[in-house]
Formats: C-alpha cells, structure tokens, sequence
C-alpha cells in the first residue's frame, strides 16, 4: 500500500469514527471551503463533524515516529518533513467557515473547533503535543471531542439545520474510478469534458463498455454512457471511444499534475461541486414565520436581504486609514464580495491599539444597519 493509499485509509477511519460520535448530526469527507480572498481558492478540511453543541473541523495526519512542538512552541511537527503547521493551517480554514456562515445567514456559525488527529499507531508524540487540545491520537478521538464540546449549551435546532445546508454545499473533489475498483481525485478541466458532460446539472457519469470480447476488437469499445443528474434525472446514450477526460491533480508536479484518462477506462466520475463556488449561487431573505432559501438569479439580489434598521453578523475586512496612520473607518462584510458596508469609528472611544485588537480583520462583529445606498455602500454601526 502506497503511502498516499495509506492517508486515504486513515481518514476514511477517521470518518467513521467521528459519524460513530454519541452527538454527530452529520459528517462530511473532504469539504473544500471557498476563500474570500482569492477568486477561485478552495481549502480542503479531511472531516468536518457537525454537532448539536458546535463544529469540529478535522485534519488527519498519518504520521510514523515522533511528533513535537515546533520552535515557536505553537503548532506540531516532525523534524524529518518540511514544516506544515497544520493547527494555523487548520484555525485558518475555520475562519473561512465562519466567514461563509456570516456571508449566507447572517449570523454567527457558533463554535468551531480545530482537531488534528494522529492516526498512525507508531506515532509517537511528545508530553507537550499530548497535553494540546487542538491534538489527538484516533484512539482518543471520542473523549478529545468531548472535551471540546465539554459545558456547551445545545443550538438551537434550526441553526444546526442550517450548518447542516452550508457544509456540503461547498462541495468537495471531482473523482474517477476504475474498473477494478481505483480512485482518483481532482479538479476535472471543464473545457476538457466529453459532450454532454456538464457540471453544473450533472452529479455523476457512468460507463459501460457495450458488446463482447470479439465485437470489441473488431470495431472498437462501444460506450453507454448514463447521466445522473442533481435533481434525479437519469439519461442514457451511446457514446464512441476517444474522448478523455482531463484530471487536475493540484498536488503534483510537472506534467504528472494533469492527468488524461481516456472515457472507456471510467467506470465512474463524480463531480464534486457543481460551480467554482456554490455559496455564491444562493441568498437567504428573512420573511414572516422564518427564512426562504431561493437561487440569486431566480429572486433578486444579495441586497435584497437587508433593511435600514436590521441588525446582523458580518466579517471585519479592512480598517481604512489616513495619510497619519490613524483610522477613520472600517469595512465590514455582509456577503462575501457582494454586499459591503461601513462603520465610521469617529463616534468609538477607543485607544487605535485596542480597537484593531478587538476589530481585527477576519473577526465577525454585530453591526447595525443604518443606511442602504448600494452593494458597497452601506453605513453601518457597531452593535457590540
């Protein structure tokens, strides 16, 4: 087994375990988290545990021999690999989910946690990596949960449900399996895809090679190809050798990093998300009795979810400055690079030093929606 197959095997381990905890509402297996930041970035989470009292984000490390403190003492490492610093990597992507969960609902995700477990049984962390709460080894994976979760209120049913909607929703990896049972994982190249072999309504494509050994070698494989759509529709065609399918794979090098896989050695594709970002397709607007979730392009537009008065989450982006290097202003994130507002800071009185600690970019904050002129300009109050 191949140390790749190895880590695969282990976080399917870990998947299990986590679905096998006594609170899990749900479990999701290589959640890709869009990135604000950057147009098309995505940060994959190995597992991510959906709970009643909040949210577990796991990353799976299949790590022989000795497991330290690195040399600011802040994240883990062994000394034989590069650095990863998988803890910062990891708190940084539950920042990415909080600032979706802010972006779609307006409100807060609730707690969410970073756990690194160690799967490999020779494995050998230190006393200090023990005693951190963000580490654990598979076996003592229940109880580190429980001590994460440890004195947490239970949320409310209908914001769980909520949490429940937006994980997925980020989709995770384009596959492809083999006939004899292989996979692989990637980004497929759309402009690559065979006709008729569309993301955006499609959730898998089979293969089958049609005919007998001698038909075969006479004129070549014959190709039924079936289509399983997102809403459940299914169509079946005949489709003729040739095409291949292109099979981004962002973590190798040179030309290893695009795979070609001709369509007749597919028994299986799977397509992991059905646009680059899918949060971005989907806006929420309060109403009577409760929330309505509908498509942006069937009923209106991200501002159409707020009002003058409303008091709502957002996401701290940028704190503007004069030439002197004091601030006169910070932006705040409604919907991520849709629907952006203000908040003058003449009116707080706070020394600068403080109020970019307690306003640091990335945080979520409470403001108070005074006043709506467009997508980017929005005068807003701090409600804390």
């Amino acid at each position: 087994m191949g140390p790749r197959q190895a880590s695969w095997d282990a976080e399917e381990r870990v998947l299990q375990g986590a679905s096998a905890y006594r609170r899990a509402i749900a479990t999701f297996q290589g959640v890709r988290i869009p990135d604000p930041r950057s147009i098309r970035s995505k940060c994959e989470v190995d597992v991510v545990l959906l709970t009643d009292r909040g949210i577990v984000m796991i990353e799976v490390k299949h790590w022989k021999g000795d497991v330290s403190l690195d040399d600011d003492g802040d994240d883990i490492v062994q000394r034989v690999r590069r650095p990863k610093k998988p803890i910062s990597r990891l708190r940084d992507k539950c920042e990415l989910l909080k600032r979706m969960a802010v972006s779609r609902y307006s409100e807060s995700v609730g707690e969410v946690f970073p756990l690194v477990v160690l799967t490999h049984r020779a494995c050998r962390p230190s006393e200090e990596v023990r005693r951190l709460h963000t580490v654990c080894q598979f076996h003592e994976l229940e109880s580190k949960i429980d001590s994460l979760l440890g004195g947490l209120d239970p949320a409310d049913a209908s914001h769980s449900k909520r949490m429940g909607e937006i994980i997925p929703s980020f989709g995770t990896w384009d596959s492809i399996e083999y006939g004899g049972g292989a996979k692989e994982i990637g980004d497929f190249e759309d402009k690559s895809l065979p006709l008729g072999w569309y993301r955006k309504p499609l959730a898998s494509v089979e293969v089958k090679v049609r005919g007998g050994r001698l038909a075969t070698l006479l004129r070549g494989p014959r190709l039924e190809v079936v289509r399983r759509g997102r809403d459940g529709a299914v169509t079946t065609s005949l489709q003729p050798e040739g095409a291949v399918v292109s099979l981004n794979q962002p973590w190798e090098r040179g030309e290893r990093r695009v795979r070609e896989v001709p369509i007749e050695h597919i028994s299986r594709a799977e397509f992991g998300y059905s646009e680059p970002v899918d949060w971005a397709s989907v806006i929420e607007t309060p109403h009577e009795g409760g929330r309505e979730t509908r498509p942006k392009e069937a009923g209106g537009d991200p501002l159409s979810r707020f009002k003058e008065g409303d008091v709502v989450v957002g996401t701290v982006v940028k704190h503007l400055r004069r030439d002197d290097g004091t601030i006169h202003g910070t932006l705040v994130s409604l919907v991520e690079n849709q629907v952006t507002g203000k908040v003058p800071t003449r009116e707080l009185d706070m020394a600068p030093e403080v109020y970019e600690h307690f306003y640091r970019i990335g945080s979520q904050a409470t403001v108070r929606i005074l006043d709506i002129r467009g997508e980017k300009d929005i005068s807003l109050r701090f409600e804390e």
